[in-house]
């Protein structure tokens, strides 16, 4: 998870007249996404509708990353913005390293096609799940007819309307839909274009799997080849829709929280945040941590999992991660724990390298085509 995703912590409206023409098109970029979300959770309706029935589907606002130096002020910003709020927060961290920023770089030869997402489209959707209006989005091939793509599930970090999913992360998940999988994420409920109360890992789980019915009334992706991958609290939904049952062939965590903040700096914001989200959880706090903690019940789990954590991680705490995966080994399930030294909540320095580890460990279980 991104609690703050640099592109969804703009500055103040009075200090916007400092912004770059970067940072101005990428805030009026938001604010129109955020309307035309709004606008189809309005004028729809779950009412009555099958889990996983579209609602809405509408092409993706143009991408605001259109060259070379926009990808590359983009990454950098992520790097630096959360410099920055470790700074507001008063918590230390390593130094942003720019050489090291610039190794883990594509070369702009890379980016072009990402750019270009020649042959490839991004919806904005809505959905049905328990009646309500969830918002999302799909990545895909333009041309499907007569095909049946595999199917990979990405999901969110953050909570509510921040850190929603952008249609255009990593140029519209270009990895994955390049290597010929059909994408799809939740914005869940209380999310950008959504109904209902987000509960940090409760109801709101059901909306990631009725993303499986949605997929399947697509009519061109094969669910039975089914991977997914979730960033900091997507990590956690990820591990609860497994639980849960969803068939899957393996799985990828991205700084995962594995379960709910309890200790550390931050623990009585986190604390504050959860009696408001989490239903009952001021008066039964206990039994939300012991629902949410992955280490307790990783003797459910069954898919592979792969999973990459940077060390010097200050929003969650990768020795949550190394518990999570001894857990995993105890209970005898597969799992590869890559500990990446010195790189943030992000994975700023080691992005494309993950990615190519990611795509590496998914063939290893998907069926083939």
């Amino acid at each position: 998870m991104r609690y703050i995703f640099w592109f969804a912590s703009m500055p103040e409206e009075s200090n916007r007249k400092g912004m770059t023409g970067m940072g101005r098109l990428w805030a009026g970029f938001l604010a129109g996404a955020a309307m035309v979300f709004s606008a189809a959770a309005q004028a729809q309706s779950a009412e009555g509708q099958a889990d996983g029935t579209l609602l809405s589907s509408e092409p993706c606002m143009e991408s605001p990353i259109q060259t070379y130096q926009d990808h590359v002020r983009m990454r950098y910003r992520m790097g630096m913005r959360a410099q920055m709020a470790a700074s507001q927060e008063g918590i230390e961290t390593p130094p942003f390293d720019e050489d090291r920023f610039r190794e883990g770089l594509r070369s702009p030869e890379e980016v072009a096609p990402r750019l270009a997402y020649d042959g490839y489209e991004c919806l904005s959707i809505t959905y049905a799940s328990d009646g309500l209006v969830i918002g999302g989005i799909i990545w895909k091939p333009v041309e499907t007819e007569g095909e049946s793509f595999p199917l990979m599930i990405v999901n969110r970090g953050g909570n509510r309307q921040s850190g929603g999913m952008h249609p255009w992360r990593d140029e519209g998940w270009f990895d994955f839909v390049d290597a010929g999988f059909v994408v799809l994420a939740s914005q869940y409920r209380e999310g950008p274009g959504s109904e209902g109360r987000d509960e940090f890992g409760g109801a709101d789980v059901n909306d990631v799997l009725n993303l499986i019915p949605l997929a399947e009334g697509l009519g061109y992706v094969d669910t039975s080849n089914t991977v997914m991958m979730g960033e900091s609290r997507g990590g956690l939904m990820s591990l609860l829709a497994a639980r849960r049952g969803m068939d899957l062939k393996a799985v990828a965590l991205y700084a995962p929280a594995t379960s709910l903040h309890s200790s550390g700096p931050r623990a009585e914001a986190f604390d504050r945040m959860y009696s408001v989200m989490i239903p009952g959880y001021t008066e039964n706090p206990e039994d939300a941590h012991l629902a949410r903690n992955a280490s307790l019940w990783a003797d459910e789990l069954t898919a592979p999992v792969i999973l990459f954590h940077g060390t010097a991680d200050w929003r969650v705490d990768p020795q949550g991660s190394v518990a999570f995966a001894d857990a995993m080994r105890e209970a005898g399930n597969e799992i590869e724990l890559h500990l990446l030294d010195g790189d943030d909540h992000g994975l700023i320095y080691n992005e494309a390298r993950v990615r190519a580890m990611t795509l590496e460990f998914f063939s290893r279980y998907l069926d083939p085509s």
